[in-house]
């Protein structure tokens, strides 16, 4: 009984959510206009995403234990394939994506072999590193890619119709809805599937996991690249919800408040 509640709560939850597009509520103080209006769905988009991107970090720190500095920088590989895909070679979507998903696997995987070498405050400044050498490539604008202090728009043209224009605001507020939610429910099977428990297990003693046979580098290192590719997931759905892709989200700040965000909402809970 207590599993079927633990599922229906948050299912009735993100059904409440998805009503709101559909709602003339004016939240006077809170919102300067009506919960249907562009600009409040924008922001309640905004909210979803970075909820989603939050989940995704504390499935590193809250359940694996991993303090990382460098998340920003999954989120913001997401943000700028997707907008230099689009706008500067004039892929497809579905190409784009494709590409996207390839560099959100293979990046972590080789970054976190390395910085998984180590541990504690140790991989936190390796992380740290990794992210300032991602923050210095979008400055370098290397090729005019990146556009440096100016980012890059996104060309919508590659785009289905209904999700561009201020008009089509609810078809996004959706989709970044679609993120968090996809991103609630592969964070909770993973966590209490066996590697989640394990997670668990090496956050609370890295040394008794080791003593009982298992190697902890594999699993610290799934969880890494599970936890990275679902912030380059959220960055395509920020590069599409902002119409492009700007330095800030390359930025170490980035990585804080997330971990802002999961320290006040409860890390590993």
């Amino acid at each position: 009984m207590k599993r079927v509640v633990s599922i229906l709560v948050p299912l009735a939850v993100f059904g409440l959510l998805a009503v709101v597009p559909q709602l003339s509520v004016d939240i006077p103080r809170v919102f300067d206009g009506p919960l249907d209006s562009p600009g409040t769905l924008q922001i309640l988009a905004l909210c979803l995403l970075f909820g989603g991107v939050a989940m995704s970090y504390d499935l590193l720190f809250g359940y694996t234990g991993l303090l990382s500095f460098g998340h920003a920088l999954y989120f913001a590989i997401g943000v700028y394939v997707t907008a230099i895909g689009l706008s500067k070679w004039e892929w497809s979507l579905p190409k784009t994506l494709v590409v996207v998903a390839l560099v959100g696997l293979v990046t972590p995987i080789l970054l976190g072999a390395i910085s998984l070498r180590v541990g504690g405050i140790a991989f936190a400044m390796v992380t740290l590193a990794f992210a300032q050498a991602g923050t210095v490539l979008v400055a370098k604008n290397p090729d005019g890619l990146t556009g440096a202090e100016e980012g890059v728009f996104l060309n919508v043209d590659p785009l289905p119709d209904f999700f561009v224009g201020v008009f089509n605001m609810k078809n996004l507020y959706w989709l970044a809805l679609g993120y968090a939610a996809t991103v609630f429910f592969i964070v909770r099977w993973a966590t209490e599937s066996s590697p989640g428990r394990v997670w668990q297990a090496i956050r609370e003693n890295e040394l008794r996991v080791q003593v009982l046979g298992l190697r902890p580098f594999s699993y610290k290192l799934m969880s890494f690249v599970l936890a990275s590719f679902l912030a380059t997931a959220g960055g395509v759905v920020y590069a599409i919800l902002l119409g492009g892709a700007t330095p800030e989200v390359a930025s170490a700040n980035l990585t804080l408040s997330l971990l802002i965000m999961v320290v006040l909402g409860g890390a590993g809970m």
